[in-house]
Formats: structure tokens, C-alpha cells, sequence
């Protein structure tokens, strides 16, 4: 078996699109028409959201380099995904936590991470995630935050990655809102 892992950009949207619309969300298919755009609305604009929709913004996203992220290949198809971008750039936590640090540091944040139901819990996420932070010293980032859960859920809730995860990767919890909290790690 051969893992590997690349950025998504347009040249792989038919490979995020392939992702999305068959393999996401198979234990989970209400949520199968999400494509990642999720963090990028606010509570509004999601419940006006629809599948179609959300496909052609999807699509438009990409190719003008928007949806950025990291796509897990396994021998040659998409197993999973990781989303990865600055925090100015998904509406749903910039409203709440933008501040001078978006504008002072490279403050970057994790929204997602889903696997195919059938390569949970092996690894891959972690794998993801290593690769990522990778990346993001290299570009100088700053900081990365990301969202989990701070509670046990089904794996398919834990789609912004289990805090587990975060902490064995040396994030620390900053605050803790509701069922969720904010991880925080300086690269």
C-alpha cells in the first residue's frame, strides 16, 4: 500500500469532488453535499446552503485557489482530507476570533479533517497532521489553531480531528466554547 499526501488545487478537484461525493461521508450521508465549505459560512448562510450549491461553489473555490487544504492518497485514491488555510479566511471563526493576530502573525487554522470510514482510526490523521505542520513551518507560519470536539462523538463528529490528536501533536487548549475548544500550537 502507498500513502501519500498532496495540496489540493485545482489540478486535484476532480479528485476532491470524487472524495466528497463518495467516500467522506458514507457513514454519514446527510452531510455528504458539506464539500468543505462548512467553516467558510456562517450559521446563515449554511442553512441556505444546499448540495448542488455547495458543489459549484466548491468548484469555483478551487479553481481560483480558495479551498485550500491536503488531500491523503492510498495506492492512487482519496482517503482523506484535511483543511488548512488562514483564519481570516473561514467566515465562521473569523467572525468570532479575529483580532491583531491575523494581522501581526501567519495565523493559520485546521477546520476539518475527514477520513474514509474505512481508514479511521489507522493512523492517517496523524500522518495528516505531521504532514501539514510540516508544511506550515516552512511557509513561516506562526501559529495554527484548530476546533475539536471537547467530548467523545461518533467519528464522523469528530470531523475537526479528536482533541486527542492535537495534543499528542503538542497543541494546548486555549478555550473551551460549548462541545468545542481552541487548540493552539506555535511553530
Amino acid at each position: 500500500m502507498k500513502f501519500h499526501i498532496q495540496a489540493n488545487t485545482a489540478d486535484t478537484m476532480d479528485d476532491f469532488l470524487e472524495f466528497f461525493e463518495h467516500r467522506a461521508f458514507r457513514d454519514n450521508p446527510q452531510w455528504a453535499g458539506c464539500y468543505c465549505l462548512y467553516p467558510h459560512y456562517n450559521d446563515k448562510e449554511w442553512e441556505a446552503a444546499n448540495p448542488k450549491d455547495n458543489k459549484m461553489q466548491a468548484m469555483v473555490m478551487l479553481a481560483d485557489g480558495h479551498l485550500p487544504g491536503y488531500l491523503g492518497y492510498l495506492n492512487g485514491s482519496v482517503i482523506a482530507w484535511m483543511a488548512v488555510g488562514k483564519r481570516k479566511q473561514f467566515k465562521r471563526f473569523a467572525e468570532h476570533l479575529a483580532n491583531d493576530e491575523d494581522e501581526t502573525k501567519k495565523l493559520y487554522s485546521i477546520t476539518c479533517i475527514t477520513i474514509d470510514p474505512d481508514y479511521r482510526n489507522q493512523g492517517i490523521a496523524t500522518a495528516m497532521l505531521e504532514r501539514v505542520l510540516a508544511d506550515l513551518t516552512m511557509q513561516g507560519v506562526d501559529l495554527v489553531e484548530a476546533y475539536p470536539m471537547d467530548q467523545e462523538g461518533s467519528n464522523a463528529h469528530q470531523h475537526r480531528g479528536p482533541l486527542s490528536l492535537y495534543l499528542h501533536a503538542g497543541f494546548t487548549v486555549v478555550e473551551k466554547v460549548g462541545t468545542f475548544c481552541r487548540v493552539r500550537k506555535t511553530l
